[in-house]
């Protein structure tokens, strides 16, 4: 089934652009994704079907497009392309990758469409399980300030104190992405223990003085109740030395207030010309995004690709079965060059390790990088 570029595509990209307009970095693609694999294959020809379905009863994912099909081989080299291209016009807003035996299905979706739990509601829909996770999310945790107040400390933080970086020369203009990734035997550690591993790699990799800032991916819905939308909240944490260990972060987790909402249009494209100016200095140190424990028929392991944005922006998505715990780093080529990613790659991997307390004696599986 193909993408016909009628109205109902075009009314969902530009409203999926508008929910990016005043915080999306123009130079990212606001693109996200789960990798999941299944005990036994699931059938192309179906997914095509639950993709149609979709779309109709959910008119924000816009029109279906095609399922890709990749030999079993070629389908981590085809995952950061399907994960990095622009949304231009005419495309559709989910994308679908299945390796021949059906058992690898990376679902990919604009973040103007879906959010992380969106997706698990979207891989639901397309392969006809029902998804749940163990993540209770925010509930209605109120903001501190609205969003033009919070825009002005923003922007005047920017000015004076952005925040630290990992360090990378990266490659001009390159469109490219690099994603890295370890397994472990499956843990009870959440986004606290993820953030303090984001925390002590920076502290690792990084010169300079600037403090790290954690933007963490969360939502207002728990985990019982998906749906290929979004209901997102964003918490910014930008803990002092005496709060980075991972029960002064869990406390910072559950206490701090999340950033106001953002208004869902982008001015006419002042929003995005306003980000553009002030790029250099604006985002984080590293996005995370932890999915929980997710379950589904015949589910074995999920990967979370959060969207890199910002000036040498670093993703990372965690997210477990029943089996296995995976964690994801995400980089562009123009922030990174890819020995500089797979360097800043294993940092990450070594302090998740380091956080999860790992004995000597066990080994992680590495996933490929692409």
């Amino acid at each position: 089934m193909t993408h016909n570029g009628g109205d109902l595509g075009a009314e969902a990209a530009q409203r999926a652009q508008g929910v990016v307009g005043w915080y999306g970095d123009p130079q990212s693609a606001w693109s996200i994704g789960v990798d999941l694999t299944f005990a036994e294959g699931v059938d192309p020809e179906a997914l095509a079907g639950g993709w149609a379905r979709a779309c109709s009863a959910y008119p924000h994912l816009g029109e279906p497009g095609r399922v890709r099909i990749v030999a079993e081989h070629d389908f981590e080299a085809a995952k950061p392309e399907t994960l990095a291209r622009a949304y231009t016009a005419g495309e559709p807003l989910v994308r679908l990758l299945v390796s021949e035996s059906g058992r690898r299905l990376l679902v990919v979706a604009h973040h103007g469409a879906v959010d992380g739990l969106g997706l698990l509601g979207l891989a639901g829909e397309v392969t006809g399980k029902r998804f749940t996770s163990a993540a209770r999310g925010i509930g209605d945790r109120p903001a501190r300030r609205g969003f033009v107040l919070s825009a002005m400390r923003r922007v005047w933080e920017a000015v004076t104190s952005p925040p630290g970086r990992f360090p990378g020369s990266g490659e001009a203009g390159s469109t490219a992405e690099d994603l890295h990734g370890l397994d472990y035997p499956a843990r009870r550690l959440g986004t606290a223990g993820i953030c303090e591993a984001a925390l002590k790699a920076h502290r690792t990799a990084a010169a300079g003085r600037r403090r790290p800032i954690l933007m963490v991916g969360a939502s207002r819905r728990d985990g019982a109740r998906l749906a290929p939308d979004r209901d997102t909240a964003y918490l910014r944490l930008r803990p002092t030395r005496k709060e980075q260990s991972g029960e002064a972060l869990a406390r910072l987790l559950a206490s701090i207030p999340p950033e106001p909402a953002f208004p869902e249009t982008s001015s006419g494209g002042i929003g995005p010309a306003v980000v553009g100016l002030l790029r250099s200095r604006l985002g984080g140190t590293c996005l995370i995004s932890n999915l929980g424990v997710v379950s589904a028929e015949g589910l074995e392991v999920v990967r979370m690709y959060p969207a890199p944005s910002g000036p040498q922006a670093v993703a990372v998505g965690l997210a477990s079965t029943g089996a296995v715990t995976a964690v994801t780093v995400r980089t562009r080529r123009q922030d990174f060059t890819l020995e500089e990613s797979s360097g800043s790659g294993r940092t990450w991997l070594r302090g998740w390790s380091d956080s999860v307390a790992l004995s000597r004696g066990r080994t992680a599986s590495r996933a490929r990088s692409g």
